[in-house]
């Protein structure tokens, strides 16, 4: 076991994920990282930078995941994670001055998606179905998520199991979260009207459209359940998501 920490962000999420495993810590990435793992082709306007590393850890490792992290070479933020350490923890690399976000069990930002019980499916990340909810649930879109998103779709197609994008299991969440769904169809209404100003090649864009409209109809056709048929009575009346603070050293 090694303490030093690798520069770049990829190698060095694989490397906290190697190593957890060894100490029977279950970990996965999500967030751009984990996008990057799943992708084989990158057009160069789909290019970024990696500033930060989030990973989520499962609940019966939360506790052990501040002294493996120390191991690893990183330093806590001992305030937030003092307050929030059952849910959500924060370090940092102070050498290359980066941010470790870490997620205990589940994703709570500005909405709820489970993972918990879903972190063993792939090897070094989350499931892709839950990678591209933890992106597209994300109420105020940024360039980067566009590209994230973008860029999965575009290496991943649309499956009824999880060896791409599950879309049963993304059904199955908005079906149940009125809140996520409603954020869920605004974000890809705004992506199917960005994404011909990528002026990507060929087919691209007609590809990852396509793709996008494919699983809001499988969203759409997916029965809905009694919670989620109630709060879309209420609608836009009342706020549907959260708008989490960000926190950074």
């Amino acid at each position: 076991m090694g303490s030093r920490i690798i520069s770049e962000p990829v190698e060095e999420a694989l490397r906290l994920i190697e190593e957890a495993e060894r100490q029977n810590i279950i970990l996965r990435a999500l967030g751009g990282v984990a996008v990057k793992l799943h992708t084989e082709r990158e057009p160069e306007i789909f290019k970024r930078d990696y500033s930060d590393i989030d990973l989520v850890v499962d609940k019966d490792s939360g506790p052990k995941v501040a002294n493996f992290l120390k191991q690893m070479g990183y330093e806590p933020n001992v305030s937030f994670n003092t307050y929030n350490g059952h849910e959500r923890q924060l370090y940092y690399d102070l050498e290359n001055q980066r941010q470790l976000d870490i997620f205990v069990g589940d994703f709570r930002m500005c909405h709820y998606i489970p993972l918990n019980n879903r972190l063993l499916v792939e090897p070094y990340t989350i499931p892709r179905a839950e990678l591209l909810l933890t992106k597209i649930q994300i109420v105020q879109m940024n360039h980067k998520d566009i590209i994230d998103l973008s860029t999965l779709m575009l290496n991943n197609e649309i499956t009824e199991d999880d060896s791409a994008i599950n879309y049963l299991q993304i059904a199955g969440l908005c079906s149940n979260d009125w809140g996520l769904y409603k954020t869920f169809s605004l974000n890809v209404e705004r992506l199917v009207k960005i994404l011909p100003e990528f002026k990507l090649e060929g087919e691209d864009t007609d590809s990852v459209v396509g793709r996008f409209l494919h699983l809001v109809n499988k969203v759409e056709k997916a029965p809905k359940k009694l919670k989620w048929k109630m709060r879309s009575m209420v609608g836009e009346k009342v706020p549907w998501y959260e708008l989490p603070e960000e926190v950074h050293r």
